[in-house]
């Protein structure tokens, strides 16, 4: 496994620590001093002796505590998924599970009952909580697992004071024990999950306060200095939760410098699409643009980075397709893809804020800067490798900046077809003949369906992120270099490309995903 360099290392944690900066003003009513405090108290805990641990015994040994406690990164839709996924897992083990949750008020107990019998919609459930009052945060982060408690018919409470009103960490900690205990109590034959801020999981904290060391578990999110002793060893992609001590874990499950740019990018959004001087996506796509640049070779102009955020009243893509005459099919893949890179006017628009977009499209820049393409003219029927393979280096891109962003596999796409509608059908449909054809080496007869424009590009956006875990455990896998400059530097509008193409894929046959259960 290759090994990330001293400056790699180094650069991704003055990335992280100039987004936490960045950061600091969203980061709560209490005072800077006792969030310095506790992130300290937290951050020590990273410096502890970890031992990497599968899911399934991670899951047998949480399961075996009276009480849980899951820290949450609010702001970060995948600390909410791994929530959910830990729940389910539990279940599994026993239906009997309470959750208090931070995320509602005490007073939203008679509203939470009323919606989880489906005596209110959804519309009047966020009205009585006030949701966009009280906690702020986007409430699709958190309809997935609200929906999940209430589908099975698993009872949950909010412990916070309307607006989590409280002077100071410890403050909140003491009022919220009060509500736990009560919980405890009511259901005193089962399981208590509780899902609460980060910050409050400190050494002292919350779990503390509440007492019984010996009968709860904790599992923490993303704790820096662990993930960055993980990267400097080259284990970030293997490890998705490490034991600290008896009872106590953290997830691995977000890069420290994603999950702050994240946060940031989702507090800075206000309305329709506004940033802040504070966050110039300029700055953002050139410290991305200069480490893609570092690892595979590829020349990197400073001056040539334009970002430009948002029009989600699809305005610019409206000019795009005059000015520049592009067809109906690529202006709704930059729809699907949160944005684009335009090589006729050199620029990266994002219409969806997150890394994997923002990386994802960085990486096309610096791909079609590098060839020297002016002009986008490749048809997705004509040309269906070529943008698979295009579509691949975005993906590893993206995935070079987030180590632990996911693909489907192929026998996942198979299983999709079942329960798939039409054109999602046709669409997995050629995604599974184009694999057969590759294993054939391009030669012979190909069984690919004949779709439309719109449909080819669907299926090359999937075969491309295929493309791109394995050209990812390729370089990673220690077993000499892939010759990363050499294979970005091929033209894919090249007519030899195509031949090209099938060696470069049956070459890559051999690698293969890791056989493990991630969250």
């Amino acid at each position: 496994m290759n090994r990330s360099s001293r400056a790699e290392v180094l650069s991704k944690k003055h990335w992280t620590q100039d987004l936490k900066r960045q950061a600091k003003p969203y980061l709560g009513s209490e005072s800077n001093v006792d969030i310095l405090k506790a992130e300290k108290k937290i951050e020590k805990l990273g410096l502890l002796p970890a031992r990497p641990i599968a899911v399934e015994s991670f899951i047998a040994e949480i399961s075996s505590f009276q009480n849980i406690f899951l820290a949450e990164f609010h702001g970060v839709r995948q600390s909410q998924r791994s929530h959910l996924r830990i729940l389910k897992k539990l279940y599994k083990k026993s239906t009997n599970l309470v959750v208090a949750c931070e995320f509602f008020n005490i007073k939203d107990e008679k509203a939470i009952a009323s919606f989880s019998k489906g005596e209110m919609t959804e519309a009047q459930f966020l009205k009585a909580v006030e949701w966009q009052k009280n906690w702020k945060f986007p409430w699709e982060f958190y309809r997935p697992l609200v929906k999940w408690l209430i589908d099975h018919s698993i009872p949950f409470f909010g412990v916070s004071k309307v607006n989590n009103r409280y002077k100071s960490l410890d403050e909140c900690d003491h009022a919220v024990v009060k509500e736990l205990k009560k919980l405890n109590h009511q259901y005193k034959s089962h399981q208590l999950v509780v899902i609460f801020g980060s910050l409050h999981m400190r050494p002292g904290g919350l779990p503390d306060i509440f007492g019984g060391k010996d009968s709860q578990a904790i599992v923490y999110q993303n704790i820096e200095p662990l993930y960055f002793k993980l990267l400097e060893r080259g284990l970030e992609d293997n490890v998705d939760v490490v034991g600290l001590s008896k009872g106590r874990y953290c997830l691995v499950d977000i890069p420290p410098w994603v999950l702050w740019q994240n946060f940031l990018f989702q507090m800075e959004k206000r309305g329709d699409f506004i940033l802040s001087e504070e966050v110039d996506l300029n700055d953002q796509a050139a410290k991305i643009a200069e480490l893609l640049a570092s690892a595979t070779g590829l020349e990197f102009n400073s001056s040539r980075i334009s970002v430009s955020p948002g029009w989600s009243d699809n305005h610019f893509l409206k000019k795009v397709k005059m000015k520049f005459n592009y067809p109906s099919f690529l202006i709704d893949e930059f729809k699907r893809s949160g944005g684009g890179y335009i090589p006729e006017r050199d620029l990266v628009f994002i219409s969806k804020l997150s890394v994997n977009v923002l990386s994802s499209h960085v990486m096309a820049m610096l791909i079609c800067q590098n060839l020297n393409i002016q002009k986008w003219s490749l048809d997705p029927q004509k040309d269906f490798e070529a943008y698979i393979w295009y579509f691949g280096w975005q993906y590893f891109g993206s995935k070079m900046i987030n180590p632990k962003r996911k693909s489907q596999s192929v026998d996942e796409l198979r299983k999709a077809m079942g329960a798939a509608k039409a054109k999602e059908k046709r669409v997995l449909r050629l995604s599974v003949a184009q694999k057969a054809y590759e294993f054939q080496g391009g030669i012979g007869s190909s069984l690919r369906p004949k779709l439309k424009p719109d449909e080819c590009l669907l299926a090359a956006r999937m075969l491309g992120n295929l493309l791109g875990e394995n050209l990812y455990r390729k370089y990673k896998g220690g077993k000499g270099s892939i010759g990363l400059k050499k294979l970005l530097s091929r033209d894919f509008r090249n007519e030899t490309f195509r031949g090209f193409y099938y060696e470069i894929m049956e070459g890559l046959a051999s690698v293969r995903e890791p056989q493990r259960e991630r969250l």
